[in-house]
């Protein structure tokens, strides 16, 4: 068994975050956007404060997604021994990181009654596409061994 490319590893990640950040940009501020008004609303926030707050924020969800991009950049390279290199593979460690990240933990929050289950449902889906389309990124990038050493001559 070889060990993990970390460099391959890395740069797939950091890629599958690039992917995903630009795509989070349009599913929150287009799709959910008035969904997150309403539910900033709802919870009593201000919404002219967090704006207020943007480049913060933005650098926050900025190192959210690469590390969100190396965690399917990992479980790719984890998984690739036993399901196979490739397309297909990456697509399930895109979806298993999406499961873990998306709607386990938010179905949790419903309870507390600031996320609603439209809210959940929404997000959850809305962001299966871009941590798929990440996963197939950092697939295509991750290479072990001669296969890598290969890429770069």
């Amino acid at each position: 068994m070889s060990k993990i490319n970390v460099g391959r590893l890395l740069l797939g990640g950091v890629a599958a975050g690039v992917v995903m950040f630009l795509a989070d940009g349009f599913i929150h501020e287009v799709l959910l956007h008035q969904l997150w008004i309403d539910t900033m609303t709802a919870a009593g926030r201000s919404i002219a404060e967090d704006e207020s707050h943007r480049a913060r924020d933005m650098a926050f969800f900025a190192v959210h997604e690469l590390l969100k991009g190396v965690a399917i950049a990992w479980v790719y390279a984890a998984i690739r021994t036993r399901f196979g290199a490739g397309a297909k593979t990456a697509a399930v460690a895109g979806l298993a990181v999406w499961a873990i990240m998306f709607p386990l933990p938010l179905i949790a929050e419903i309870p507390t009654g600031f996320y609603g289950p439209r809210m959940v449902a929404m997000w959850s889906l809305c962001e299966i596409v871009p941590t798929v389309v990440g996963g197939l990124v950092a697939g295509f990038l991750y290479k072990e061994g001669a296969a890598a050493s290969a890429a770069r001559a």
